[in-house]
C-alpha cells in the first residue's frame, strides 16, 4: 500500500520498522520514492 501512495505524492514516503530486541530498539526506514533527500532527514519538519 505504501509502495502505491509513494507514486503518486511529491512528498518523502518511507516505511519505517521498529524491532525491539532484548537490550534495545532496533529502526529501520526505507525510503519508498526518489522525494528523500538531506532536507527530509527528519520526520515532522
Amino acid at each position: 500500500m505504501a509502495e502505491m501512495i509513494a507514486e503518486h505524492v511529491d512528498a518523502p514516503v518511507a516505511v519505517v520498522e521498529v524491532t525491539p530486541t532484548f537490550e534495545r530498539m532496533e529502526v529501520t526506514v526505507v525510503w519508498l520514492n526518489d522525494q528523500a533527500s538531506g532536507e527530509h532527514s527528519s520526520l515532522g519538519s
